[in-house]
């Protein structure tokens, strides 16, 4: 599943937003995942200041 990112200006943290069942299981999956993989010290390894790089990239 691709998410995309659409900013409205005129939201706020507390903006109310529907999702999906789907999307919601999709995140916590993607969010278990992240969690055992920074559990086991994927920080540490290589290639994670570049992903992390690319990351931020997307975002500006």
């Amino acid at each position: 599943m691709k998410s995309q990112t659409v900013k409205f200006p005129e939201m706020t943290p507390d903006t109310m937003v529907q999702v999906t069942l789907g999307e919601i299981e999709h995140l916590r999956e993607r969010n278990r995942t992240l969690e055992a993989l920074e559990a086991a010290g994927v920080d540490n390894w290589e290639g994670y200041s570049e992903a992390m790089a690319m990351l931020h990239e997307d975002a500006a």
